[in-house]
């Protein structure tokens, strides 16, 4: 039997997400239990974590700067913002130091023959880095993982960081993780487990890739508290991430899911759902999950839809779709089911843009979706790039006119992003053919996608420069075009930049979108730890007497 320890520790938390159980360490867990191995999750994204990086005076200083900094243009906000960001990082280092004593206590308690870090990109790859090299240099003979969305993105960079990882799981880690405690335990080779990164010496080695096949054959996730201790009480908010599909069959330009998860659907049974949800909502005492797939299919819907109702199972859910699969006809049964937000992926109504991003979909079939949504009362959070790649301003105008007919005044939401460029799609694969050039090399700007803080409380103005030209513009260009696209939504009336999940929240809250996201964005910039732990508490309580 090995015995391990997964941790996650994100930073500073940048959306109410960044509070919810962490359904892949979950998996991870309840994967290596199954097997007979001994293992805890220690997950620091909590409120208690933020009570201890962030003091009172810093939260009050972060309060002066808030509304400028919403206002989006005010130079003199964006100076005095760096500033305080330097004392953050300064924080941020003084307790990942204090963690990385917590947790060598905890590798010595348990005897731990390995540790696995879920490497989140920004604050919290930084943090996990410097928490791995202090385990080595403690445990030189402890073996140390890596996984999560710094690897997917940056993959081999990250040794450019630190040597203090054994190995780097790029992949689903089911697949994986299992084989690692047996080679931790000396049973077998590093070279024969799958979906692995290693150095050899200074040579670059890949494992074969594995998907899991059957999504029904996997563990029950382990969220029991002496497993995963962050559950205990009101540290996290009881909202829970269903894995009910994997892979995508659309192959979208700009997306990385097919790399990651393989370009046809896996699908669980829909019985096999209900029965994790039926589990945490006796263990958990929670009535509200979100579906995890990067587009949830229809069939599964379907069939959820027909289990929830023949089982009497009452909840609330939301998750991500795509307008030209979603069953419109089934929609009013899909909304007495309990499904209050679905995040719709358009990227634009304008056909020569929908060509350039490879999206397979009509302008009529989203504009039929979004209208659908509203009228059964299912909130829709259209997703649109702008600019997108070889955007006209006729391009743009048509966009503006369409959300703010469909989406002014009504309860609706419109999530604008500019073009992320990521490795491992086409937008990277072809870059001068979709009109992005690099302005560093590629390994250098993977390194930058490791170490890269995302804001999304703020405007993009205010983010850190990427390092790509997008139809010969830098980031102010295509930044500053989105930020202006979102105020000229906003003055029409449209609800912008809400999440699926802060919808289903402001739903079983009975709050106004608008005001929720206003709140929310205050305790998140401010990085209130207070206001935090009373908005997590009044939610859990909701949840529990719903």
């Amino acid at each position: 039997m090995a015995r391990g320890l997964l941790i996650s520790f994100a930073g500073y938390p940048v959306m109410i997400s960044s509070l919810f159980p962490d359904n892949g360490l979950a998996s991870l867990a309840g994967t290596l239990l199954a097997a007979g191995h001994e293992v805890r999750v220690l997950d620091f994204n909590t409120v208690t974590t933020l009570r201890r990086l962030v003091s009172p005076e810093r939260t009050s200083a972060l309060a002066g700067l808030l509304p400028a900094v919403a206002g989006g243009d005010d130079p003199n906000a964006v100076e005095r913002l760096f500033e305080i960001n330097a004392s953050l990082e300064a924080d941020l280092f003084r307790l990942t130091d204090e963690l990385a004593a917590e947790i060598s206590k905890e590798v010595e308690d348990q005897n731990s023959n390995f540790v696995g870090f879920k490497l989140w990109s920004g604050d919290g790859f930084l943090a996990s880095v410097r928490i791995a090299e202090h385990l080595k240099q403690n445990f030189p003979d402890l073996k140390i993982f890596g996984g999560g969305p710094a690897v997917l993105y940056s993959e081999h960079a990250v040794f450019s960081f630190t040597r203090a990882f054994d190995a780097l799981v790029d992949g689903e880690g089911e697949q994986a993780i299992v084989a690692l405690a047996e080679y931790t335990e000396g049973k077998r080779d590093l070279t024969s487990v799958p979906n692995l990164i290693v150095m050899d010496g200074s040579d670059v080695r890949r494992t074969e890739r594995s998907l899991v096949p059957d999504l029904d054959g996997l563990a029950q996730p382990a969220y029991e508290p002496e497993i995963y201790p962050s559950l205990a009480g009101d540290e996290q908010v009881k909202l829970f991430i269903l894995d009910e599909s994997r892979g995508c069959p659309m192959g979208c330009a700009f997306c990385i899911h097919q790399d990651a998860s393989g370009n046809r659907w896996r699908i669980r049974s829909a019985s096999r759902v209900v029965e994790d949800v039926c589990r945490l909502s006796d263990s958990a005492g929670t009535f509200a999950f979100r579906l995890g797939g990067s587009y949830t299919p229809s069939r599964f819907l379907r069939g959820f839809i027909e289990r929830l109702v023949s089982d009497g199972v009452r909840i609330r859910y939301c998750g991500f779709s795509h307008p030209q699969g979603l069953p419109l006809k089934h929609l009013e049964s899909l909304a007495r089911s309990g499904c209050k937000s679905l995040f719709l992926g358009v990227e634009s109504f304008d056909p020569g843009d929908l060509a350039r991003l490879g999206k397979r979909l009509s302008p009529e079939r989203a504009a039929e979706s979004i209208r659908a949504c509203i009228e059964v009362g299912i909130v829709p959070i259209a997703s649109v790039i702008v600019p997108a790649p070889g955007q006209t301003p006729e391009g743009l105008e048509t966009n503006r006119q369409i959300l703010v007919d469909l989406c002014g005044g009504t309860r609706s939401s419109v999530g604008t992003q500019f073009p992320g460029l990521l490795p491992r799609t086409l937008w990277w694969s072809s870059r001068q053919k979709y009109g992005f050039e690099l302005t560093v090399s590629e390994d250098e700007y993977r390194r930058t996608l490791a170490v890269y803080k995302i804001r999304h409380i703020i405007p993009p103005a205010f983010w850190e420069p990427l390092p790509y030209m997008l139809d010969g513009r830098d980031f102010a260009g295509y930044a500053g075009e989105n930020a202006r696209f979102q105020r000229e939504l906003a003055h029409a009336g449209v609800v912008i930049n809400i999440s699926d999940d802060m919808a289903l929240l402001a739903d079983m809250l009975e709050e106004e979108m608008s005001g929720l996201r206003s709140r929310l964005q205050s305790i998140l910039f401010t990085l209130d730890a207070i206001a935090l732990r009373r908005f997590v508490a009044d939610v859990n309580t909701k949840l529990r007497s719903w």
